[in-house]
């Protein structure tokens, strides 16, 4: 079975390299290693929100038979707020990079679950006045503690199908300066639990809700101003990133005549391919280009037979499997981290019976290693929220 919680953990580790990279001393410039020791805060909070319906177990299917549309949580974060001369410090008007832990309580979590949750996070003004904020924060981090899919045990939630996924929250919220080191906090939060198709089923959990929170500041700066460093003149380019990936794809046949579990194991596919994409750098933050991406699925038509009360594959042949892909793409830039949306379309492939859409969705998370070399993983799904599978790339940027 290709799943395995090493895999899954791979989420939270990505996360937390994102953030340690933020921290780098190495790279500043012109920043003192005391910015990071006395600029430390911490910040609980909690919400209380709704719960999309959208899946079966979620509106009711359950042993309850209830929907499992509200939570309540908690969480406590730990950050530092950035206030270095660092090209992307000053870009991003010196956020706040940290860690946390996020735990939810389900109004019905027999099924599934009390998830934990570990991440990074970065917190981001709109607009900065002298006491007042109004500020955007992405997280990104791994959960735990699901009560997943099980054909005989727990047979009705389709909406997690392992014990570890991957959390992805974002929020706005406006942060009023109470006294020089306490904030108090207000705003909207949306977040996504999915394995990435890393295990079947799953249709994921998304959730919104209010949220208030308290921060405290263990320095005494008091607030911090709107920015006036000078920003360094920004030049464009343009790269073009050369990238190979693989994964695998898991597919369950329901229909199949075999034991639950060894029909819920599912077959997993070998999805492998490279992808070039031509982008411009037109300003700090984002990047702007198009692709294509050319590859083999195995999963593309595939067929299987029941032998001795085991799923087999029924070989074909190699090209029916290729397909060909173009998309236009966007990077929203993080100093050496960037978030990937790419919209893209199958322009080339076999014709098969219950094939997936032509036009699917590519989201990923991307990290430069050398000005040359970056690795990734993007997030393969169509219809906006069917998730296919997970493509672990690397990659050569020819920069120009």
């Amino acid at each position: 079975m290709f799943y395995c919680p090493t895999t899954a953990r791979l989420f939270v580790a990505i996360a937390f390299f994102v953030q340690f990279d933020q921290f780098a001393i190495a790279q500043t410039s012109g920043a003192d290693t005391t910015d990071y020791i006395n600029h430390w805060f911490i910040e609980p909070s909690a919400r209380s929100g709704y719960v999309f319906p959208t899946n079966s177990f979620l509106r009711g299917s359950n042993l309850e038979g209830e929907s499992i549309g509200s939570y309540n949580s908690i969480s406590i974060k730990a950050g530092v707020q950035t206030l270095d001369d660092r090209p992307w410090v000053l870009h991003f008007a010196h956020p706040t990079i940290g860690f946390g832990v996020n735990v939810v309580q389900f109004n019905e979590s027999d099924e599934l679950g009390t998830p934990i949750a570990l991440f990074g996070f970065l917190n981001g003004p709109f607009k900065r006045w002298r006491r007042v904020s109004l500020d955007y924060e992405i997280a990104l981090g791994f959960a735990f503690n699901w009560k997943p899919f099980d054909p005989v045990n727990n047979p009705d939630n389709v909406s997690i199908g392992a014990k570890e996924s991957a959390y992805v929250d974002l929020g706005v919220q406006a942060s009023f300066a109470v006294t020089d080191r306490l904030y108090a906090n207000a705003g909207f939060n949306v977040t996504h639990y999915s394995n990435g198709a890393l295990r079947k089923p799953n249709q994921g959990v998304n959730m919104i809700a209010p949220e208030i929170g308290l921060r405290y500041d263990l320095y005494k700066d008091g607030p911090v101003s709107p920015s006036t460093g000078h920003r360094s003149v920004f030049h464009p380019s343009t790269d073009l990133d050369i990238a190979v990936f693989g994964g695998s794809q898991n597919v369950i046949y329901d229909s199949l005549n075999v034991e639950l579990i060894e029909k819920y194991e599912g077959v997993n596919y070998l999805a492998v391919g490279i992808q070039a994409t031509v982008s411009r750098h037109f300003a700090f933050k984002s990047k702007l280009g198009v692709g294509f991406s050319a590859d083999y699925n195995g999963a593309h038509d595939a067929q299987v037979s029941v032998a001795n009360g085991e799923v087999e594959t029924v070989r074909s042949p190699f090209h029916e499997k290729l397909q060909l892909s173009i998309y236009p793409s966007y990077e929203f830039v993080i100093n050496k981290t960037s978030i990937l949306v790419q919209p893209s379309f199958y322009v080339a492939r076999t014709n098969a019976s219950g094939q997936t859409p032509v036009f699917y969705q590519r989201l990923g998370i991307r990290q430069t290693i050398r000005p040359w070399l970056f690795v990734g993983m993007n997030l393969r799904a169509y219809q906006l929220h069917v998730s296919e599978f997970l493509e672990w790339n690397i990659g050569y940027r020819f920069h120009r």
